[in-house]
This record gives structure tokens, C-alpha cells and sequence, in this order.
């Protein structure tokens, strides 16, 4: 029987997915896509701090952002129609904040499952 050290890549990954499997760093255009909107998601929660109650501003991500458009991510139905509710004082807030968010014209508001790492534990319901 032959003990074999390595893994096999999923074929159907994406050429990114492969790259990240074997270690390697992300393509340099990512990691900078990558950085703006996590600049962008600390903006928004300082700008915000006033209008939003702490745990939806801990929760929210932008996943895009334009001159003209910011999409924000939430992990429930309730903040995300809080912050839809609130939109227009958001966007105001925004364009006060902060030189880059002049121009904006649009809020967008997403709601994503929240993320679980697989290492952590997860209670057993058996």
C-alpha cells in the first residue's frame, strides 16, 4: 500500500481557489480590490457610529463601492431594513465623512449568512 503526502486540487476550483489552496499569495489586483473595500467598511463604520446601533455597524462589510454606489453587507433581515430605513441619513452622513463618498447617489444593502469557520466547534444535535 503506498502512503501518498499530498493533496489532490478540486478541478472545478477557480484558477484563485488553486492558487490559494497551494499557498500562494492572492494576484496583487485582488489584494488591492481587497484592501479598498476594507478601508471603505472602516469608513462607514466611523461615519455611521451616530445613526447605527453598534452590533449592525460590527456587522456590516462593503462588498462594493464606486463613486456612485456602496453596497453594504449584513448578516440579518432586521439590521439591513434598520440601515434601508435609514438610508438617506446614511448617505448624508457618508458624504460628509469623507472626500471619496461625495459623489454617492446610492446605497445598496445586502444580507449575507454569517461566515462560520469550520475549526471552530459546533455543537452536536445528537
Amino acid at each position: 500500500m503506498s502512503d501518498f503526502n499530498f493533496k489532490f486540487t478540486n478541478h472545478l476550483a477557480s484558477t484563485t481557489e488553486k492558487l490559494a489552496a497551494a499557498g500562494k499569495k492572492p494576484p496583487k489586483h485582488l489584494l488591492s480590490r481587497l484592501q479598498h473595500l476594507h478601508s471603505c467598511t472602516k469608513k462607514v463604520q466611523l461615519s455611521l457610529a451616530h445613526l447605527l446601533p453598534q452590533d449592525i455597524l460590527d456587522s456590516c462589510t462593503v462588498t462594493y463601492a464606486d463613486t456612485h454606489t456602496i453596497t453594504i453587507a449584513l448578516h440579518s433581515v432586521t439590521a439591513a431594513n434598520h440601515l434601508r430605513y435609514q438610508s438617506k441619513h446614511c448617505l448624508m452622513a457618508l458624504r460628509h465623512f469623507d472626500h471619496a463618498f461625495r459623489q454617492l447617489d446610492e446605497l445598496k444593502v445586502i444580507v449575507v449568512p454569517k461566515f462560520q469557520n469550520r475549526f471552530e466547534k459546533t455543537p452536536n444535535l445528537h
